[in-house]
């Protein structure tokens, strides 16, 4: 059974929210379990979702920062791992409103990547477009292979 919770004319679909929790309680106790304050104590550690795709040509590592500006992650390669970093800051423009819930989380992130070993590091690539930020890395056929010369006595 889906809930709806009413708080002053806004109306939340809670699909998960235990129905006989709601019914044992209060009005006013339900509206203040669901009343967070919007204010800088929300930020806690987060990852944006991610997608990893291939095929013979490259790998694809998609991850979803919608809302972000191009200043507010940084994509790096070390030691064979690729990091996306971030922060999702506080809306500083309200224009007078007051928000009476913020369910996407606010902070600092970090996600990191393995290189392949059959990927070509020096040739990754990123681009952000509509909320996805997409890291292409052209696979390398010689990589990962190694001839040995075998010595015969």
């Amino acid at each position: 059974m889906k809930t709806i919770i009413v708080m002053t004319s806004l109306a939340i679909l809670h699909p998960t929210l235990d129905v006989a929790a709601l019914e044992a309680s209060a009005p006013l106790a339900v509206a203040e379990a669901t009343y967070t304050p919007a204010t800088e104590e929300l930020r806690e550690p987060w990852s944006p979702s991610a997608d990893v795709a291939e095929d013979e040509r490259e790998y694809n590592i998609i991850l979803e920062l919608p809302g972000f500006a191009k200043s507010d992650f940084d994509v790096s390669v070390e030691s064979g791992w690729i990091h996306v970093t971030g922060e999702r800051r506080m809306p500083e423009e309200t224009n007078g409103r007051l928000f009476n819930r913020i369910e996407r989380r606010l902070g600092d992130f970090e996600r990191k990547f393995r290189v392949p070993e059959d990927a070509d590091a020096s040739s990754i690539s990123a681009e952000y477009c509509d909320g996805l930020l997409t890291l292409k890395i052209a696979k390398d056929p010689d990589a990962g292979q190694k001839r040995i010369e075998v010595e015969v006595g």
